[in-house]
């Protein structure tokens, strides 16, 4: 069922409340007065949400000792304008069981050829010194490696295929955030 486009109109009487809360309440009133009014509310709310997490991943320090950092490349399946961008992300782990932190390094995801997201993947494995390069096979299965290897990667590769949809892929990430265990760096 499609929600319906609504004006979004957000009221917060925090006059009993603390400062901190009040704070909290200034500044959701200032993230939603920019929203469109064609905007669903289900839409700001997921939005708002979305803001606050992303927010508190800038502001979360990295307390455990660094473990692993991959890169991370979904290749786009052509290369027209019309094409979806390569997806290339660092991102690292710190600690172990319970404890572990996360953080996304850097996003150097675009509209590449396949050897520009090739070159463009090395470079951020070395820039990042990398332990590995992690390529989704979905769209081409050998030809992501092979591309990256006529680029002139000698490293580690570690090949995923995707088998759940996006959604359910991303539902574990979400959870971590939620937790404030990954940070953005």
């Amino acid at each position: 069922m499609k929600s319906a486009f609504i004006p979004v109109t957000l009221n917060l009487d925090v006059s009993a409340a603390g400062e901190e809360a009040q704070a909290v309440a200034s500044e959701l009133l200032r993230r939603t007065n920019g929203l469109s009014p064609r905007i669903s509310e289900d839409e700001a709310l997921r939005i708002l949400l979305v803001d606050v997490m992303i927010s508190a991943a800038h502001a979360m320090r990295i307390t455990q000792e660094l473990a692993r950092t991959v890169v991370a490349i979904d290749p786009q399946a052509t290369n027209s304008e019309e094409s979806d961008e390569s997806g290339i992300a660092v991102a690292s782990v710190y600690g172990s069981g319970d404890e572990r932190q996360y953080s996304l390094d850097a996003d150097y995801s675009g509209k590449y050829s396949p050897n520009g997201w090739a070159t463009k993947a090395i470079d951020a494995y070395v820039q990042h010194e990398a332990d590995a390069i992690v390529i989704e096979t979905n769209q081409g299965g050998d030809m992501a490696e092979d591309t990256l290897r006529n680029a002139g990667f000698t490293g580690r590769v570690i090949r995923v295929h995707a088998s759940k949809g996006k959604y359910a892929r991303a539902e574990p990430i979400s959870a971590l955030y939620a937790q404030g265990r990954v940070a953005h760096r």
